[in-house]
């Protein structure tokens, strides 16, 4: 079919994933990773960007039978950075992992090191729920400062965040959109009090959307 023609196939318990290299197809099996397998190594790029980073990054891990089993990647104007965690079949060189990636990525700064020992217990504890957090204001200087004093005064963790300026109707306009990790009972508390801000302050807009409120753990990133 045609997700078969465009990169790979499940089946019996096994990923075949087909590279495409000057026209021809090469095919390789890699090693599945186990249920409850936890990665043992973390990479961290940055530089500028192109397109086809993510397709050369994986490349190089599929190589060596590795799966990326989370990743975050951010582009910011013309540069990037890119977090993941490696689960690999066997051990495998830091440092010819760092040289094989720098090498397929080009203008990249690569770092590959051990996974500690916090994410690696994250695999395994029970996550807090999440909510998300968007506001969207005429642009201030201290609302980002107030918003986040307030989630870090409630124990919160803002596992992504992202804001953006633009220009509506002749006036500097600022958004944000955030993952906030946090207990029921907190976020509870959290929620009121941003609702107190926003009618404080004509023309912002929060919410701090529960019915997106999740069960989260690393390997729904995989």
């Amino acid at each position: 079919n045609d997700d078969e023609a465009q990169g790979g196939q499940f089946f019996s318990g096994r990923l075949r994933f087909f590279c495409w290299s000057a026209g021809s197809m090469s095919k390789s099996k890699l090693a599945a990773m186990p249920a409850g397998a936890i990665p043992q190594l973390m990479f961290r790029l940055t530089g500028a960007h192109r397109a086809g980073i993510l397709r050369d990054t994986t490349k190089v891990l599929a190589a060596h039978g590795a799966s990326v089993t989370a990743m975050d990647k951010v582009r910011l104007g013309s540069q990037f950075a890119a977090l993941g965690h490696i689960w690999t079949p066997e051990v495998l060189s830091k440092n010819q992992l760092v040289r094989e990636l720098e090498r397929a990525i080009g203008s990249c700064k690569c770092v590959v090191e051990d996974l500690d020992e916090p994410s690696r217990v994250s695999y395994v504890s029970n996550a807090l729920p999440e909510r998300r957090l968007t506001i969207s204001a005429p642009n201030h200087p201290e609302l980002v400062v107030a918003v986040t004093e307030l989630l870090a005064a409630q124990g919160c963790v803002i596992g992504k965040l992202e804001t953006r300026t633009f220009v509506e109707e002749n006036t500097l306009k600022f958004f944000l959109d955030a993952r906030v990790q946090t207990t029921h009972d907190k976020g509870d508390k959290i929620e009121r009090e941003l609702k107190f801000i926003m009618d404080l302050n004509p023309g912002l807009q929060i919410t701090f959307d529960q019915s997106a409120s999740h069960k989260i753990n690393a390997f729904e990133h995989a």
